[in-house]
């Protein structure tokens, strides 16, 4: 009995035996392939390549930004990392000041004990040098010791990140091994206690990862100043390397800096916000690189190219496989930086005539100021000028200084950011919408006294600036300009814009009403967003004025003075909606490339009116011609504002604008430390002011603040292109103060081919 149970038992035992037997082989055999390929696997690193960043071109092809080889400054991970006590980091250290003793004479040459205290005493010295390295690294870069922590801290982030991704890959292998009972050798120790007994995360950190034992860019395109005095004494500077890389370069400094943006270190919304999350290859790192403005933010997603990736063995850091980076796409702006640059120029040298018809030059200089160049059949923007601007090349060097300089903001977009009171560059618009509306005809006349007159009843308020009043006397269109007078006095539309008169687009203005004021001018593309796909403002319509006096704030209106506000695009481009007969048209800064990422306002702002890219606004035909009509004697005519233009060698319908501004006020810090807003002195013609010569004012006392607009579209017959220049603080009206850049605006594009020379 006995017997028969032990041979029972041996051979269930010697059944187990086989059974395990059995499994042994499988494993250690005919599964040694799979093992071990799970093995490379979880010992596998990957190791990402920089890519380049597309071009940034303009129209005709030339390059406005670009990468361009330079000099990195690069620092070990082990020196970046800010916990000093890691085993890891207090190694490398100890490496470090080995390294240094073997290199050292004293060292070598020094007997045991003294070599036993500098051993003991070089680590230190080591940690010192690290500690002093960042704020030598700060100077070199033309940055605070505070940005370059936060640098130190990017980094940190992304090691951490990438660190963690590997150990978490292996533990979730672990677990799913052990649910499995497939168990490789080299999961053994872990899961040598039982499935209830599993592991956790920090028993799978293993080695180090390559992230932690390689350098990282601390200060990226070093001057060759910067890369000598640091390559001069590297041997201070412990686990800091100058590697070749690349950076970005703007061959034309500050010509159209505004409309190509800048590069700045990626922003954590971006970062959240990532369209590529996910992609390893595509996702943002958290010390890169990101357009921050300009194209180079609207064209982010085609400029950033894909990196690559190389697959390493841990420890051997031998590559096992490789992906090879993708460089960013080219992009073509609709700029023509040659034309940009032209019309930027002429912004340098202003010259603003004293009052009277002497026409003696009162003042040459730099003025600030926009200019908008649009092609009509496209809407592409040809320029789109902003002075005073900034060097797109020193930008980063520069940014403090360039951010506080709130007498001249050089960093602020006057042709899509900056909101002006309009002038009379909108009567074209007020005058057909009403007449498109019914409310009026081209028939309607209305004299004008020089005294705004609404249903019968004189207001003070509103007095038209072409006619002038004296006491007891009344000058009006009948003999206004004295070598042109009107032979009736009573205006028509066309007659209205020729002599701008406001009392004529007053009416027109009380007869729309706020509302239909309102909306005329939203259709033509005022108080919305345009669409163009970088960063500006929609401007203000008269419904959305919140001031007193809602009456004389309509009327004011219909000259686009007090509720209207818009900005140099939208003048430009509501120009051209007239040139095409009432098309409206998404003015566009880029050749879409299908990957844009256009710059978005605020959620729930209702300002921006998503309408297709092309509008026919069904004007009336007849209004809008004769409004052509009137604009064209703006130049052609004695009794025109605008007649200034014939300087220019082609023929022009356009539109003069004198627009009241308000006084320029800025933030300092005074003597005492503190912040004060200041309002400086206008400059007069008796008075200059040497501080900001171009803050003037067209009378001697200083109070008459003026914006001066010239806006139109070139040639008369078969416009090609629309423009609008601003003036800021001319000291006179808009046909004097903008006038003779406009002349010399229209021949520069002649000579750049975007007009015929018509005369």
């Amino acid at each position: 009995m006995f017997e028969r149970r032990l041979k029972t038992l041996g051979l269930i035992l010697a059944g187990l035996s086989v059974i395990l037997l059995i499994r042994l082989v499988q494993v250690q055999v005919f599964g040694r392939a799979h093992y071990a390929e799970l093995a490379r696997k979880a010992m596998t690193q990957n190791r990402m390549i920089p890519t380049a960043r597309g071009p940034i071109l303009d129209v005709r092809g030339r390059v406005l930004a670009a990468d361009e080889a330079c000099i990195d400054a690069a620092v070990d991970f082990r020196a970046v990392a800010r916990d000093r006590s890691q085993p890891f980091v207090k190694s490398w250290v100890k490496q470090v000041a080995a390294q240094r003793l073997r290199a050292n004479p004293a060292y070598v040459e020094a007997g045991p004990e003294l070599r036993k205290q500098m051993r003991e005493a070089e680590p230190a010295a080591v940690e010192r040098d690290i500690a002093g390295m960042w704020a030598d690294l700060a100077r070199a870069g033309g940055v605070t010791v505070n940005e370059i922590d936060d640098i130190r801290t990017a980094i940190e982030v992304e090691v951490r990140k990438k660190r963690n991704s590997i150990v978490q890959g292996r533990f979730r292998q672990a677990l799913t091994e052990a649910e499995t009972r497939e168990k490789p050798a080299w999961y053994a120790r872990w899961l040598a206690g039982g499935s209830d007994d599993l592991p956790t995360e920090e028993e799978f950190e293993g080695d180090l990862i390559y992230e932690q034992q390689s350098s990282h860019v601390v200060v990226r395109a070093l001057t060759p100043t910067a890369q000598n005095n640091l390559g001069r004494n590297l041997d201070s500077y412990p686990g800091l390397q100058l590697l070749p890389s690349k950076h970005r370069v703007y061959p034309y400094r500050q010509q159209a800096a505004h409309v190509v943006g800048y590069l700045t270190r990626v922003q954590r919304e971006q970062i959240i916000a990532d369209p590529e999350s996910g992609n390893a290859l595509r996702e943002y790192l958290p010390n890169d690189l990101a357009g921050r403005d300009g194209i180079e933010a609207l064209a982010e997603r085609s400029l950033r190219g894909s990196r690559g990736m190389e697959s390493q063995v841990s420890g051997a850091w031998k590559e096992t496989s490789r992906i090879d980076p993708t460089p960013g796409e080219a992009v073509t702006s609709t700029i023509d930086i040659e034309l940009q640059a032209h019309i930027r120029e002429l912004f340098t040298k202003v010259q603003i005539p004293r009052p009277g018809d002497s026409g003696e030059i009162g003042y040459t200089g730099p003025m600030h100021g926009s200019a908008v160049v649009i092609d009509i059949a496209t809407g592409e923007v040809r320029a789109l000028v902003s002075y005073p601007d900034y060097d797109l090349n020193s930008f980063t060097e520069m940014y403090s200084s360039l951010r506080d300089d709130e007498g001249n903001m050089p960093l602020f977009h006057r042709a899509v950011m900056s909101q002006y009171e309009p002038g009379s560059t909108v009567k074209p618009i007020v005058g057909i919408a009403a007449i498109s509306a019914g409310l009026a005809s081209l028939a309607d006349r209305i004299e004008c006294t020089g005294f705004l007159t609404i249903r019968g009843q004189r207001h003070d308020a509103g007095r038209c600036w072409t006619a002038t009043i004296v006491p007891g006397t009344v000058f009006t269109h009948h003999n206004t300009p004295w070598n042109d007078p009107h032979p009736t006095g009573y205006l028509n539309f066309h007659d209205a814009i020729q002599r701008s008169c406001n009392i004529y687009f007053e009416n027109m203005a009380e007869k729309l009403g706020t509302e239909g004021l309102s909306v005329a001018m939203q259709q033509f593309g005022f108080g919305r967003y345009s669409g163009l796909g970088i960063a500006e403002k929609a401007g203000r319509l008269p419904r959305d004025y919140r001031g007193p006096v809602k009456d004389f704030a309509r009327w004011m209106g219909g000259i686009g003075q007090v509720s209207v506000l818009a900005t140099p695009l939208q003048v430009a481009n509501a120009s051209a909606t007239i040139a095409r007969r009432g098309v409206w048209m998404r003015p566009r800064i880029v050749r879409d490339t299908g990957q844009l990422t256009p710059w978005q306002p605020a959620v729930g702002d209702a300002r921006h009116v998503l309408s297709p890219d092309v509008v026919d606004l069904k004007l009336d035909p007849a209004a809008v011609q004769t409004a052509i009509r009137g604009m064209i004697d703006v130049v052609e005519t004695e009794a025109g504002s605008g007649n200034v233009l014939r300087r220019a060698h082609v023929s022009v319908a356009a539109k003069t604008g004198t627009a009241q501004a308000s006084a320029f006020r800025y933030w300092t810090t005074d003597a005492e430390g503190k912040r004060v807003r200041v309002t400086p002195r206008p400059a007069t013609w008796e008075q200059p002011n040497a501080q900001f010569p171009w803050y003037r004012a067209s009378d001697s006392e200083g109070k008459k603040l003026h914006h001066a607009w010239m806006t139109g579209f070139a040639p008369k017959d078969n416009p090609t292109i629309a423009f609008a220049v601003l003036v800021e603080y001319a000291g006179t009206g808009g046909g004097s103060g903008a006038g003779p850049i406009a002349a010399e605006l229209l021949d520069a594009c002649i000579e750049h081919g975007y007009v015929p020379k018509t005369k």
